[in-house]
């Protein structure tokens, strides 16, 4: 079983690589929103959707990625997935 916390220092890496501005990664909020507060265009959905994907072996529905708003709705999408 993984914890929400484990879930947010792997998803810390993948901020990393998807936003390539100067976002202090530690200061990102659980209510931030992907589009409005930290900037994600259409494309870097899609790249953080497969990295998370990846990162967690699991699989995301394309109807899921218009779901994600803020951090949180990740966190909790991934948890439910990877704790079944």
């Amino acid at each position: 079983m993984i914890t929400r916390d484990e879930i947010i220092e792997r998803l810390k890496k993948t901020f990393n690589y998807v936003l390539n501005e100067n976002i202090d990664i530690n200061k990102i909020e659980l209510d931030n929103k992907l589009i409005e507060d930290l900037g994600f265009t259409s494309v870097a959905l899609i790249y953080f959707a497969v990295m998370i994907e990846e990162e967690f072996e699991i699989s995301l529905e394309d109807a899921k990625l218009s779901d994600f708003v803020t951090i949180d709705d990740v966190i909790t999408h991934i948890y439910e997935k990877v704790n079944k």
